[in-house]
């Protein structure tokens, strides 16, 4: 089992003491799945452009915030750069719940009764009304994932012409998004996300609220 290191930094001093003592040595690398290392830290902290902390009055952590943009809160998240997303990829908050064979891109609801993720539709009432939406991240949903909210490039699987500022809604062909809004009677209207100024990049949050068209 890989060794695990905790220090206690209490000062600027100690933490950097601590990081030239250890810089050179072998191990195994972070966030593999055989070795982790944890580092507790009170007072100041900094690290690469992407990870600043900000201590003082409004002590703050800032995630690809950068030093030109210092955390004003507890923890700020910046999503300055998502134009680098290759076709049919996202990131953001995903889970691993559910079963299913799923099409890397395609939109999916969960099943209320099996848990398992199937594709929407929204000529049809019970396929992604009042569910739990996601973009699927693979071919898994258990073990790729499931997008739940964030950011994904749409290239294969949104339907119509792609706006910056407009709204994403449940397509009416499955497992497709769409910039139209659904018109047809009895379609499911059903708000997924927004356009974003990179094309086919979408910032997805799905609504809860959805309606059926008389």
């Amino acid at each position: 089992m890989a060794e695990r290191i905790i220090p206690e930094a209490k000062s600027r001093s100690r933490l950097l003491s601590f990081i030239n003592e250890y810089k050179d040595k072998t191990g195994t690398a972070p966030g593999s799945p055989t070795g982790s290392v944890q580092i507790n830290v009170s007072g100041s902290f900094s690290g690469s452009d992407d990870l600043v902390w900000v201590s003082g009055d409004h002590d703050g952590l800032g995630i690809g915030a950068g030093a030109a943009n210092p955390p004003k809160v507890h923890l700020d998240v910046n999503h300055s750069n998502v134009a680098w997303l290759d076709a049919d990829t996202g990131g953001g908050e995903s889970v691993t719940f559910g079963t299913g064979l799923t099409t890397k891109g395609k939109l999916y609801y969960l099943h209320t009764g099996s848990s398992e993720w199937k594709q929407t539709d929204a000529d049809v009432q019970e396929s992604g009304s009042y569910q739990m939406l996601a973009i699927a991240l693979g071919a898994k949903a258990n073990v790729h994932g499931m997008l739940i909210r964030g950011f994904y490039h749409m290239d294969s699987y949104l339907e119509g012409s792609f706006v910056a500022g407009r709204q994403v809604w449940m397509g009416d062909a499955t497992g497709y998004a769409s910039v139209d809004k659904p018109t047809a009677s009895k379609a499911i209207v059903r708000q997924v996300g927004y356009c974003i100024p990179t094309s086919k990049i979408v910032y997805f949050n799905p609504s809860t609220y959805f309606e059926q068209l008389p």
